[in-house]
């Protein structure tokens, strides 16, 4: 599901190469008098593969477009990296490079030196979205920020829709590089593994500070994924987990949401067409915020147990609208004795389903 809020329209194996890296070249050649603290972004070939890139911009946007470079041979030798530049309309403007790799090869990338932004968003004319072209068979390592900082220091997202759609129908990728940022922007990551159907692990995710969107359909259609990364945080943001595992047809294993208190459309479409999904995650807020979790586990065709600490089902605000649409016909919902089980359907507590009272 999508929701209508004004930005959203558009809507992770450290080997000993990757620790040989660390020490590796500046641009050009020579040594970095600062070595990253972590791996730089790492893109490894099982098969003969490909590396390139998809820029799409149109109008004006705040930040310089990323200088980026890349390695071949662990980081003694750096070749500038160019975007491939094509505008709103998908006509090419500028061409990039296109990486080859032979099966078991491996390239790093980094920024040139600091990047203040990767992708970029100014206004609903104003963009510049940038999203790998992955050929063959190439597992991802080491860590994104590299593409922002060639040292890997920083831990924040500096900027509204960072990594949006980075890997999007990267059907090419089988595993995910780290996203060690504690402090996420709005939509940073939202699509960034959008259709990616052979990967097979989610990354880590140890942010606690969220923003409206970061997470949306970030994983939307992944399709190979069977369990779900841990979800930290106890402050939500609007949207902020919205569609985030719609279409993981695989997914058995969901995280733990530990927040008590929901905001506006926070769970949306969370787990939409997760058929796989048995066991819901235990919704621990006391109360529901409007639309909070709308659509949440609609056509999970095999969901048959659901646990919530609401009292209120907070109807006026469509909360829960279609959240339990097409589930298994029987199932156990369990719920605190205060809240109104009488009237069963796909808006409130499942029709057919057993009633159990939490103590």
């Amino acid at each position: 599901m999508k929701t209508k809020y004004f930005l959203y329209f558009l809507v992770i194996i450290i080997s000993v190469f990757c620790l040989i890296a660390c020490g590796g070249g500046g641009g050009g050649g020579g040594d970095d008098p600062d070595p990253p603290s972590t791996p730089w972004l790492c893109f490894t070939a099982s098969e003969n593969s490909t590396v390139s890139t998809k820029t799409i911009i149109d109008g004006a946007v705040s930040s310089a477009a990323p200088a980026l470079e890349y390695s071949k041979d662990d980081g003694t030798t750096w070749t500038d990296f160019e975007l491939f530049y094509y505008d709103a309309g998908d006509n090419l403007i500028t061409a990039g490079t296109t990486v080859e790799l032979a099966s078991g090869e491996k390239m790093y990338i980094r920024a040139k030196g600091t990047n203040a932004a990767f992708s970029d968003f100014a206004s609903g004319s104003d963009y510049r979205f940038i999203r790998f072209l992955l050929t063959g068979t190439i597992a991802a390592s080491g860590n994104i920020m590299s593409l922002l900082d060639k040292d890997c220091k920083s831990t924040v997202i500096p900027s509204d829709f960072c990594f949006y759609i980075l890997f999007q129908n990267c059907i090419s990728l089988t595993s995910a590089p780290d996203l060690p940022a504690t402090s996420l922007t709005q939509v940073c990551y939202g699509d960034m593994f959008y259709g990616c159907t052979s990967l097979i692990a989610a990354p880590e995710l140890p942010a606690t500070t969220l923003a409206a969107g970061c997470y949306s359909n970030m994983f939307q259609g992944c399709t190979s994924l069977t369990v779900a990364p841990v979800l930290p945080a106890k402050t939500l943001a609007y949207a902020c987990y919205e569609g985030m595992f719609a279409n993981c047809s695989a997914l058995t294993t969901v995280p733990t949401l530990p927040a008590t208190t929901l905001e506006e459309f926070c769970y949306n479409g969370m787990f939409d067409t997760c058929t796989s999904l048995v066991n819901a995650p235990e919704i621990k807020a006391t109360s529901l915020a409007n639309s909070s979790c709308c659509g949440m586990f609609i056509r999970c065709a095999a969901l048959t147990k659901i646990t919530v600490h609401f009292t209120d089902w907070n109807t006026a605000g469509h909360a829960t609208d279609n959240w339990v649409t097409d589930v298994a016909a029987a199932g156990d919902f369990y719920c605190p004795a205060g809240l109104d089980t009488s009237v069963a359907g796909t808006n409130k507590n499942p029709a057919g389903w057993t009633i159990h009272e939490l103590l």
